[in-house]
């Protein structure tokens, strides 16, 4: 779904984005989601950033060209591997981003590697989320930051409905239970952070949830369709559908949320 109505070669965007006052396009949220990372984590070309769940490489690709930090991504597919070098190949900043397949619960990197981890809605997929927590605060260095921009619950549901909504957020997506931001940011405290902060981003993110949503709603008939036919991606397809009209519906009724959450690592 998103590779078909949102990716594009421009930001290699895969994500909501950001709708900050004069966006215009899908792909401008985008570029202004990766900015946020730079301004929130408060990047330097001195630093050596860490995206997780870097998919093609697209927030590591404009970290790199826009700061001249090095950026080293990390990804579960192999694909998105070959896809991201490439691509970083012809943005000319093959010298300063790396790409490899790696579980970010267990990351194979020296502690006090990286000056900054991030990422962008990829740690939903984390379980326990604590076990990516800790492998962050044992690679950062001290006074490093993190930075996770990720879908939240906002409430429990209290209704069979509701309880439908968020069941079709986590089948779709393949999410182990959706936790709530103040839990993120309690785990967060937990596994060692300081002065973290929770930046509510529900509203930036509204326009292309309602547009992936209504999107999804449209081709549902032909998602369902599809599924009896013996394939893999025709039933990721039908899987997206059914989770992004449930995103859309989480909002509606106030039980999902997006945000951003920000740590440092003490320095002592």
């Amino acid at each position: 779904m998103y590779r078909l109505f949102c990716y594009d070669d421009q930001t290699l965007g895969m994500h909501y984005g950001f709708w900050e006052p004069g966006t215009t396009n899908r792909q401008q949220a985008i570029a202004n989601q990766h900015q946020e990372v730079i301004t929130r984590a408060r990047v330097a070309a001195k630093d050596h950033v860490l995206d997780v769940g870097c998919g093609v490489g697209g927030g590591a690709i404009y970290i790199a060209k826009t700061t001249g930090a090095r950026v080293s991504g990390i990804t579960l597919d192999s694909k998105q591997v070959r896809s991201a070098t490439r691509y970083a190949q012809s943005a000319g900043v093959a010298d300063l981003v790396d790409f490899q397949v790696m579980d970010f619960a267990k990351l194979g990197f020296a502690d006090g590697n990286f000056d900054v981890v991030y990422g962008i809605e990829s740690i939903c997929y984390a379980h326990p989320k604590q076990a990516f927590l800790k492998e962050a605060f044992r690679v950062l260095k001290p006074g490093g930051r993190l930075v996770i921009m990720d879908g939240y619950a906002a409430r429990p549901p209290n209704t069979p409905e509701e309880q439908t909504i968020r069941r079709g957020i986590e089948w779709g997506f393949v999410l182990s239970p959706i936790v709530t931001g103040k839990h993120m940011k309690d785990m967060m405290e937990v596994c060692g952070f300081r002065n973290v902060q929770q930046i509510d981003k529900t509203g930036e993110t509204w326009p292309s949830v309602r547009y992936f949503g209504r999107l999804a709603t449209l081709v549902m008939p032909i998602a369902k369709a599809l599924i009896l036919i013996p394939s893999t991606h025709l039933q990721a397809i039908y899987r997206n559908a059914v989770a992004l009209r449930a995103v859309m519906h989480s909002y509606e009724q106030g039980l999902g949320m997006n945000a951003v959450h920000i740590g440092r690592k003490p320095r002592r």
